[in-house]
């Protein structure tokens, strides 16, 4: 792929790479010490490893192959998908495989910010960093309009997080909403997780504006319905701040701004 070349961004999407090593016997045929080298190269590339714990990696017992997942962004060629942390390509079904695909554009800001429509493959990468790493780039995806302070609220966010089946030990571990628990959690803003059967879910305190019907997350640039989603409003904003001491005496703020005051509150 050109580096240089401007790509519609419909085409980019970030989403779980899955890539196996083999734990079989060293004079196993299906041995193969290329694949632990690939693996440890990969995490150095950019992506994001979200299986620390070794217990939640899905094995392949027939096969022999531990799977180690990866967050990562790829760019879409046909039916095949370009990774651009390697450059390798790789397939939704096969001994490297791809789940959860999200669009790159349903996980950027909606609202008071530049409308991307093509975009080269380095800045696809930062706006990945951008998003799930904690750069100085972060309050740059939203510009300086202003709203009223009055339509926005401090609320707790409930996210299911993974699907795991308890009582089958060797069950693969799912995971659902992903990319918006790493754009969370990277800001420190979860306060709770708990287990419910087979789901782990977590609470995040976030902010959100009102569009109509709506509230828009501004932590991780998404829309939810109060009356659909698990949304618990805790105060408006200016009580909220003037609880911990923040004053904001203003009509109308940036949405950089309110991340800035929020963020005061969280230590």
């Amino acid at each position: 792929m050109e580096q240089n070349k401007n790509y519609n961004i419909d085409e980019f999407f970030v989403g779980e790479l899955y890539l196996y090593t083999n734990f079989a016997n060293f004079i196993s045929e299906s041995y193969n010490p290329l694949n632990r080298n690939y693996v440890n190269n990969f995490s150095k590339s950019g992506a994001i490893c979200f299986q620390q714990d070794i217990i939640s990696r899905y094995i392949d017992w027939e096969e022999k192959r531990e799977y180690t997942g990866f967050l990562t962004i790829f760019y879409k060629q046909k039916d095949k998908y370009i990774c651009l942390h390697d450059g390798n390509t790789y397939q939704l079904n096969g001994s490297n495989f791809i789940e959860n695909l999200a669009p790159l554009s349903e996980l950027l800001p909606k609202i008071n910010t530049e409308l991307i429509t093509a975009i080269t493959i380095p800045k696809a990468l930062q706006l990945f960093d951008t998003l799930f790493k904690t750069t100085k780039d972060e309050n740059k995806l939203y510009n300086e309009q202003k709203e009223s302070i009055k339509d926005f609220y401090v609320g707790d966010l409930t996210l299911r997080k993974i699907y795991h089946q308890e009582n089958n030990p060797d069950s693969k571990y799912m995971y659902i909403n992903l990319p918006h628990h790493i754009i969370l959690d990277k800001s420190n803003l979860a306060i709770q997780s708990f287990s419910d059967s087979d789901y782990v879910s977590v609470i995040y305190r976030c902010v959100f504006l009102r569009q109509d019907l709506d509230l828009y997350n501004l932590n991780n640039y998404q829309f939810y319905n109060p009356n659909e989603d698990e949304i618990q409003i805790i105060d408006n904003l200016q009580k909220y701040l003037s609880d911990y001491g923040i004053p904001s005496h203003t009509e109308s703020i940036s949405i950089p701004k309110v991340l800035k005051l929020f963020r005061k509150t969280l230590y």
